[in-house]
């Protein structure tokens, strides 16, 4: 909502500022919150040691890669605007480093409420400031200083919850314990690193080859997809210690969880997809209006990203599981380079539908290169087939896009139309049934202890 207040380049400015400082993150985090919850997970008394540790490591790294990027964008020599954006703007998601790195002491614990309501917390924070200054008049820079108070504020409820309800800080520093974390903590870091690059390098090469411009009006679409990733990441957040632990227990309920987990991240995405392919004229005149009227096209391109993202998911947090994260770093390190070779070739010859269509390319063989690591462990190509009925089921009631309605009326009546098509194909099974029902109890439970 920020792009209806600021014109598209100012937006293209502040797209910018979060992409290069989310790269620049990578070096700070160097993979440590899924080898910590995977860890944890399986003995939650080294919680404490992980912890302090972490804390030395990535405070260290904090000075030393700020300074790297106060060096770098001065050596290539950025607007002065844009400079001052990146360091505010990188200030903040070192704070919210720490907050889920802490984090993960919680979902490892199985505590998943208390992940949530920071998550929550900091979006009704950042939205309420966010909005006072916009209606103050305020610009960029003042909005990305919003992003900083709103993180001190989650660290520090962070940290009081952290050690008063779950661990003790104990401060004992062992050199040899640091070398084995960043060993360890290596290939998460590379995977994050190749699938930070992927997710956020277009936007670094559009500014450099077409201007802050073209970064506004692709960050419009791109964002709308993005901004249903939450809905993936809490689940293989809720799931990851589970699947975890099924790989030490038992290879058929870790096989089980990931098929229900397929199916129902699916059936979630496709109905997200084809309505944000068939209404994006709609969508983006509602959220952004008549002035990124060219970003419309954009995101009905790549609305297949929810889709196959929403499922790569899945698939990636499995393969850490099954501790095959080497693997699935050699594959994510094709994509990213695979996805700058395509948007150098695209975006010169055909500008932002370049930039999407090289989005697209790199998530089908990103989703490729998963499936292949995953049925070859599990050795059963034949667990995709699940897909079939949902996808029948969505291309049927997608044809209610036609009937010329109002845009509330035909989306409702496609999602009806989807629900009762699932129903009737038998996708779900006594099995579901079950399942809805502990979650439910346990959601219920844990409301009840919080």
């Amino acid at each position: 909502y920020i792009a209806r207040f600021l014109r598209e380049t100012e937006f293209g400015k502040f797209n910018f500022a979060i992409a290069f400082t989310a790269i620049a993150l990578i070096f700070i985090d160097i993979g440590l919150r899924p080898l910590f919850i995977r860890e944890i997970s399986r003995k939650r008394e080294i919680a404490e040691k992980y912890i302090f540790h972490s804390i030395i490591i990535k405070s260290v790294l904090s000075v030393i890669v700020f300074l790297i990027v106060i060096f770098f964008m001065n050596l290539i020599g950025y607007p002065q605007d844009i400079r001052i954006l990146v360091y505010i703007m990188f200030a903040a998601i070192i704070l919210k480093s720490f907050t889920d790195v802490f984090s993960t002491v919680f979902l490892a614990f199985e505590q998943m409420q208390w992940d949530g309501l920071f998550k929550t917390l900091r979006a009704v924070l950042l939205t309420i400031l966010v909005f006072s200054v916009l209606f103050m008049g305020q610009g960029i820079i003042i909005i990305a200083w919003m992003y900083v108070i709103t993180e001190l504020f989650i660290l520090a409820l962070c940290l009081f919850v952290l050690f008063t309800k779950f661990i003790k800080l104990v401060v004992k520093v062992e050199k040899g314990f640091i070398k084995k974390l960043s060993f360890e903590a290596f290939p998460f870091a590379l995977t994050v690193l190749f699938y930070s690059l992927y997710f956020y390098i277009s936007s670094i090469m559009l500014l450099k080859m077409r201007g802050v411009y073209d970064v506004g009006i692709f960050s419009a679409a791109y964002n709308i997809t993005t901004a249903f990733i939450f809905i993936p990441t809490i689940y293989i957040t809720a799931i990851f210690p589970t699947l975890s632990k099924f790989y030490i227990n038992s290879k058929d309920s870790l096989k089980f969880a990931y098929k229900k987990s397929l199916l129902y991240i699916s059936i979630i995405a496709l109905p997200i997809t084809i309505v944000l392919f068939f209404l994006g004229d709609n969508i983006i005149h509602f959220l952004y209006g008549a002035g990124y009227h060219n970003s419309a096209f954009v995101l009905k391109i790549i609305a297949i990203t929810i889709l196959l993202r929403f499922i790569s998911f899945v698939n990636g947090v499995t393969i850490i599981s099954i501790n095959k994260q080497k693997q699935r770093l050699y594959f994510q390190g094709a994509t990213a380079f695979l996805n700058i070779i395509l948007n150098f070739i695209l975006i010169p010859l055909f500008g932002l539908i370049g930039v999407a269509f090289a989005t697209i390319i790199s998530e089908f063989f990103l989703n490729a290169s998963y499936f292949f690591i995953v049925i070859n462990y599990f050795k059963n190509w034949k667990d995709i087939l699940i897909l079939i009925k949902p996808f029948i089921a969505v291309i049927v009631a997608s044809s209610l896009f036609f009937v010329g309605i109002d845009t509330i009326w035909v989306i409702l009546m496609v999602l009806i139309s989807y629900v009762a098509l699932l129903l009737i194909f038998k996708v779900f099974n006594k099995e579901d049934l079950n399942i809805f029902k502990r979650v439910s109890q346990v959601l219920f439970l844990r409301k009840r202890n919080f």
